[in-house]
């Protein structure tokens, strides 16, 4: 069991204190988001260093896009003209550890009291990147963050900790001044929640963030309780109204993760053979041919025969072809002259996608 609650998990032990469990095989997915997400949080601590980020270095060495780290720089550098007066000594990147709680802070700023004879500070401030497209608040991120700096430097004389948590994909900060009485109670309940580690779970949203998902019996009943609300019950329809497909939105979103896992473990099965499945029947991978398309030889044929409307062509694909052709370090740079040969000659234009994003109630008012 854990003894202290890491910050950037404290939202989800604060939920359930079955997270809190430590297990042999941890889930810890390796995703593109993943990555992406550590990528975006080097290239903004240049910015608070005052340094220009190295984009296609930073985009060479986690293999990802530049053009998205490109996006959050920009979205960093405008929040941080507009937050970096509340950080007068801002540090990037700076591990801090509390009586309940640890984690390590994206940026930190600590104002040493000097009128004091005691140790303290004058100020503290802060700040949580989401470089994500998740909108949802952190509260118990930011006070965990907030109670363990004030373990280290003592709560400031201001009487608040400034904690800020800054959504860039939405251009939206969540600002919380945390009184000392806020970040007592606080503490009291990581306390309960260590204690309760073990006894207590509460499956939700927040699973998606649990190191023990995989190995959760009550995610396995929250599951199983979402795919019964999603059939007939009782040889009678359900019927999905508004507020029914709005309560089963976040447990769609853990199935379809939970059948994406178990594609990619069948996927992996099947490569070492047939599999059983009952009725005397296997599932098995079988070469079918098929017709491709060679894109070289057909585009002047449907150029000619005004058929271009066919053609697809995905910055993804040029993305995947040129880092099967280029050598590796020089992948970002060619993606970038690419896409700019294609600007210029207008083969690129901003189309509008709906698409489906966590609001808040007020917004849809």
């Amino acid at each position: 069991m854990l003894t202290k609650i890491r910050g950037s998990r404290a939202d989800c032990a604060m939920e359930c204190a079955g997270s809190l469990l430590e297990i042999a095989t941890p889930y810890n997915e390796n995703t593109d988001e993943a990555r992406a997400g550590t990528a975006k949080h080097e290239a903004l601590a240049c910015i608070v260093r005052g340094e220009e980020p190295p984009i296609d270095q930073i985009a060479e060495r986690h293999q990802v896009d530049a053009d998205e780290i490109s996006r959050a720089v920009v979205y960093g550098k405008q929040a941080w003209r507009e937050l970096g007066k509340w950080f007068p000594s801002p540090k990037a990147e700076v591990r801090i550890e509390g009586l309940v709680t640890v984690g390590t802070a994206d940026v930190l700023s600590v104002i040493p009291d000097n009128q004091s004879h005691t140790t303290g500070s004058k100020s503290i401030a802060i700040l949580d990147w989401k470089t994500g497209w998740g909108h949802a608040e952190h509260d118990h991120q930011l006070m965990a963050y907030a109670d363990a700096a004030r373990s280290e430097f003592g709560m400031p004389t201001s009487g608040v900790i400034t904690a800020i948590e800054v959504h860039l994909q939405h251009r939206e900060t969540n600002t919380r001044n945390l009184t000392e009485a806020e970040l007592d109670g606080f503490r009291e309940r990581a306390k309960r929640q260590i204690a309760k580690a073990g006894k207590q779970y509460a499956a939700g949203g927040h699973c998606n963030f649990c190191p023990r998902r995989n190995a959760c019996v009550a995610r396995d009943e929250y599951l199983r309780a979402s795919v019964v609300a999603l059939v007939p019950a009782g040889g009678e329809p359900q019927a999905l109204t508004r507020e029914v497909l709005g309560s089963l939105y976040d447990r769609a979103k853990m199935l379809k993760r939970a059948i994406a896992s178990y594609e990619s473990m069948l996927d992996d099965a099947l490569e070492q053979g047939p599999v059983p499945i009952g009725g005397g029947k296997m599932l098995a991978l079988v070469a079918k041919s098929q017709d491709q398309i060679l894109a070289d030889k057909a585009l002047p044929l449907l150029t000619s025969s005004d058929l271009t409307a066919a053609l697809s062509v995905s910055k993804a694909g040029i993305e995947r072809v040129v880092k099967e052709r280029v050598a590796k370090g020089g992948a970002a740079a060619e993606m970038r002259r690419v896409l700019g040969a294609l600007r210029e000659a207008g083969a690129i234009e901003q189309v509008d996608k709906q698409t489906k994003t966590v609001i808040d109630a007020a917004e849809a008012a």
